[in-house]
């Protein structure tokens, strides 16, 4: 079984009403309280499940950048009252942080194995890759 913290159990917290209340904003046709209010939880929870200097590290990755960038720019679009458009960034934002993780549920090998090497080959078995590159 799972043990967290009481910071940890307050993150999980502040996340999940920043989910409820970002759902609750789509329901209500893009409310725009309620989609910033739900940003500003769901972002503050964050550093509290896995801590301040990890929650800067993983937003800061050279790889993920672009994904934060549209992540951050979609939650102030929101703010400035675009909510339509903020939360379409915000979607491809989660997507390009995110869009390795469903490779192990599919069986297929993590994105670090499918990366090439000049030569062609992959960089974790040495074979052939077929597939595009991947650089997440």
């Amino acid at each position: 079984m799972l043990s967290f913290t009481d910071t940890q159990r307050f993150g999980v917290g502040l996340m999940g009403f920043g989910v409820f209340f970002l759902l609750f904003g789509i329901l209500l046709y893009f409310d725009r309280v309620l989609l910033a209010f739900g940003n500003i939880l769901f972002i503050s929870g964050l550093p509290f499940i896995i801590g301040l200097r990890n929650t800067f590290h993983f937003f800061s990755q050279r790889q993920k950048l672009r994904g934060s960038s549209f992540l951050l720019g979609g939650i102030v679009l929101v703010l400035l009252r675009w909510p339509a458009i903020g939360m379409l960034c915000e979607s491809y934002g989660l997507y390009l942080l995110f869009r390795c993780r469903g490779d192990l549920v599919k069986g297929r090998p993590r994105c670090e194995d499918r990366r090439r090497k000049p030569d062609g080959k992959s960089a974790a078995t040495g074979e052939l890759c077929a597939g595009p590159l991947s650089y997440s």
